[in-house]
Order: C-alpha cells, then structure tokens, then sequence
C-alpha cells in the first residue's frame, strides 16, 4: 500500500515538473509564421512541441503585416519560452501608416541613402552642410503615415575684412581676413586705432542670429 502511494505521488510529481518545464505549445501566429528548418516536415515539427523553458523560436508575418513589437517586417523576430508561456507572444498585425521619402531640408540631407517608402517607426538622421548649424533633433520618425518635425540648417555669419573696414572695426582676439561665427556665437570687436565708439553703435560683442550680424560701428 505504501509503495502504491509513493508511486502516485511520483507520478504527479513528474506529470507537475513536465508541466512547469515545457509550458510552451505550438504557437499558432494568424497573418504569420514560425521558422522551421526546410527539411522537416510540418507534422514532425509540430510533434516537437511544447517547448522547454529557455527555448527560443523566430518569426515572420505575412505581406502588409509588421510584429506587435515594433520589429521590421524582413526580418525574423526573436521570441522565448518562459514559465509563463512564450515571451513576447508572437502576433503579427496590419502594417499602417507607411510613408514616404523624408522631406527636404534647405542646406542638409538625411545621413543614409533615401528609401520610396519606409514602415512605421522608421527613423532617419539628418545633418547640415559645412558652415551650418542643426537646429532641431536630428532623428526624424515616421508615425501614422507622417514624418516628424524635420530640423533646420541655420546659416553661419560670415565677418569680412570689408565690413570691419567699412565700420573702422577690427576683430578684438583674432586677426583674419575672414572667419565664420556659428548662429549663437558671440564675436568680440573693438576700434581701429584712432577711431571711438559711435554714439548708438550695437555691443562690441556681437552675435550671430540665422547668418546675420549687427556689427558695432566706430567713428
């Protein structure tokens, strides 16, 4: 009789460890579709099931269906056998919302080459031509079939010998012919000798805003 019971219990001990090992069945993915070696055959493969914990399986969706999870739709995405069941639960849903090419922007091109078209989610880098400053975030993402705000490329002021001269001012630290001050920058002048101030002259500190520069003026 004891050894009657010992068996039973064995048995749904070993029916309960089973359970907790291999909790994961076949995972059946509608508008999708798990990896599978070519050389097995379905019903094989399926006899195979369920799953240990720690395993892991790839999947796929169908044409005009992305992964839940964010993924891209050419590729495989990774999911795993947990005590919970497969992690994250593979799903594929209707791709929305694609769009275009990213718009233009005026001095600066996006950082990779342009697609026709690109999945939601996608994101784009932006950069600005020499001499020009990014205002904005560089990263651009494509959401509901729009891109988000794309940045801006601000001029740089260009400070010449001519326009010192013609305002009898020098640069205070620098002697050059030219030099460019990114927007935002502040330059420094002072007075050719024998030259003051002029009443109402702009700050001797000037600075550059979107390629402009109010210079100071001497007398």
């Amino acid at each position: 009789m004891i050894l009657q019971h010992l068996m039973v219990i064995f048995i749904l001990w070993s029916s309960y460890t089973v359970g907790q090992e291999r909790p994961c069945d076949y995972p059946e993915i509608e508008n999708g579709f798990i990896y599978k070696p070519y050389w097995q055959a379905e019903k094989y493969y399926r006899s195979l099931f369920p799953q240990s914990i720690g395993e892991i399986m790839y999947y796929r969706c169908n044409e005009n269906y992305v992964p839940a999870q964010g993924s891209s739709s050419d590729y495989w995405t990774t999911f795993s056998c947990t005590e919970e069941g497969w992690s994250p639960v593979p799903e594929c849903i209707e791709e929305v919302g694609k769009c275009g090419p990213p718009p233009p922007i005026n001095n600066g091109d996006i950082t990779s080459f342009a697609l026709h078209e690109y999945a939601p989610g996608s994101r784009v880098e932006y950069r600005c031509q020499k001499y020009y400053v990014l205002q904005g975030s560089p990263i651009v993402t494509c959401r509901n079939g729009l891109w988000t705000k794309e940045p801006t490329c601000l001029e740089t002021c260009t400070i010449s010998k001519e326009m010192m001269m013609k305002n009898n001012i020098e640069l205070k630290w620098v002697d050059a012919e030219k030099i460019y001050s990114k927007t935002g920058e502040m330059t420094e002048f002072v007075c050719i000798r024998g030259f003051r101030k002029a009443p109402r002259s702009p700050p001797f500190r000037a600075r550059c805003t979107k390629g402009n520069i109010n210079y100071p003026r001497c007398i």
